[in-house]
């Protein structure tokens, strides 16, 4: 069983018992069927989830009742009430099949001994649950559904896309700049000379859903016509998209749709205060090197509800905070000198820069030189320069710098090893690093370009050899050596 929570994440109080011994060390499950019982009273809400993630299934998600009785008292203050029991896991149609199955055997919708206001399946439609409305709006807002990449940089959504969306308008008794917001936001655009500081435009979903025939945009209207024919904007606007699984697992209904997109209205348009996000990161840090006081705390958890932030936020600054003290140690470290390899007056970047070049004008050899944090972006890059390069009867070689910026990135190239706690004891799970991905994909092309070379005529062309070189983020001071090959 589960304790009160899994790693640094807990469960809600009003669970006393969470039991998934059915799937601990067993083999991975698509869906989970579940059963949550009142200890009191032996009342059940009963359940199926096909989980986020292929075979985790502490994946935050626990029903998605639409009983507003069972709804308040799950996710309110009183502890111990509820022993929640994972039954059983394996495919997502196996899943609903018995949960249909036993919803018919007990008619749960007429049931005084269960929550379910329907057999599933049954198409019961219940009105807008407001607490989850409210709910996912704040989620949506706290970045929870934000679209980036592994830099934590968002992913644009061009123009076109962008004009081919069915903009929802939820106040629908004002005009949509009633505040001169548009000017201000127009004007924030410009003197920033770009759109760091605009919020997000809000997708619902990446399909139509309801009467609509276009995929929905429930917020950035104001956004949008702030952004219109600037030329910090060409390039498109930040986005967040309402998952379809999560639409359809908690079954939005149109009336749910238009109150989350009310509910993300009342609030100013321009900042997404960013800043603030950056004070509260920096006093936990200093907590922990000045009073001891762990990231995780209670102290810095109170800290920060004090600042009106939510579980969602918290559980996004913890992290953010964890990862800003590495960097720090990182440079503190012993004998090490840091480079940020994003900083082009950083002397170690400049050496670099300079062998680049050196090496792109020998003629024999061509370069690319990416981040590890965007791994699809890495072979992509190289996949063009050895396409253009093929039919050149000069190139040699072919060299893949990768620019490691901390330690996390570091982790995920490499690879890493971590201790995982299971019923029968302490076991190892070794995660494959992205660089063994790169090398692959990277592999197979070559493969297939230096056959193509063999065969030109009249004359083949040479073999092209290939490296993969990491760039790390930390070096001996003593040592003047540009990299370590993998």
């Amino acid at each position: 069983m589960t304790p009160k929570g899994f790693g640094h994440k807990k469960h809600p109080v009003s669970i006393k018992i969470f039991d998934d011994s059915v799937l601990v060390d067993a083999e991975p499950v698509e869906a989970i069927y579940y059963e949550i019982t009142n200890i009191k009273d032996g009342c059940k809400y009963i359940g199926s989830h096909k989980l986020i993630e292929f075979g985790n299934w502490l994946d935050d998600y626990y029903h998605s009742s639409q009983n507003d009785e069972f709804y308040n008292v799950f996710w309110g203050q009183k502890k111990d009430l509820f022993i929640y029991k994972i039954v059983a896991g394996g495919t997502h149609a196996d899943m609903q099949n018995l949960e249909n199955k036993i919803g018919t055997e007990n008619q749960v919708h007429t049931n005084p001994m269960y929550y379910n206001k329907a057999i599933p399946k049954s198409g019961y439609k219940a009105p807008a649950r407001i607490e989850f409305c409210k709910n996912t709006a704040e989620k949506i807002m706290q970045g929870f559904f934000d679209i980036k990449d592994d830099d934590d940089d968002y992913i644009l959504i061009n123009w076109p896309e962008i004009n081919d969306l069915m903009k929802y308008q939820a106040r629908k008794y004002v005009d949509i700049d009633e505040n001169n917001s548009i000017k201000e936001i127009r004007t924030e655009i410009i003197e920033d000379n770009g759109i760091d500081n605009t919020e997000p435009i809000t997708q619902f979903g990446t399909k139509t859903y309801f009467d609509f025939e276009k995929v929905l945009m429930i917020d950035g209207n104001r956004t949008i016509a702030a952004s219109t024919g600037l030329k910090q904007a060409k390039g498109g606007l930040k986005l967040r998209i309402l998952p379809d699984w999560y639409i359809e697992e908690n079954n939005i209904t149109k009336e749910e749709m238009e109150l989350i997109a009310e509910y993300l209205n009342p609030r100013k348009k321009i900042k997404k205060l960013e800043t603030d996000d950056d004070t509260m990161i920096d006093r936990m840090i200093k907590n922990l090197e000045e009073r001891n006081i762990p990231i995780r705390s209670e102290h810095n958890k109170k800290y920060l509800q004090n600042h009106n932030c939510n579980g969602w936020k918290i559980g996004k600054l913890f992290p953010k905070a964890e990862k800003k003290y590495r960097i720090a140690e990182d440079k503190k470290e012993a004998g090490s000198v840091y480079i940020d390899w994003e900083n082009d007056k950083d002397p170690h970047v400049k050496s670099h820069s300079k062998m680049i070049d050196k090496l792109n004008n020998s003629g024999k050899i061509i370069t690319h030189t990416g981040s590890a944090g965007n791994d699809t972006k890495l072979f992509t890059n190289s996949y063009d320069i050895l396409m253009k390069n093929i039919n050149n009867e000069k190139i040699e070689e072919f060299r893949l710098y990768v620019k490691i910026k901390h330690g996390d990135m570091k982790d995920e190239w490499k690879g890493s090893t971590q201790m995982i706690t299971t019923n029968k004891g302490v076991k190892t799970k070794n995660k494959v690093g992205t660089i063994e991905r790169v090398r692959l994909r990277l592999g197979q092309v070559i493969g297939v370009i230096n056959f193509v070379r063999e065969q030109m005529k009249p004359t083949p062309l040479k073999k092209i050899n290939y490296d993969i070189i990491t760039l790390d983020y930390l070096k001996d001071k003593y040592s003047f050596e540009e990299n370590d090959n993998e």
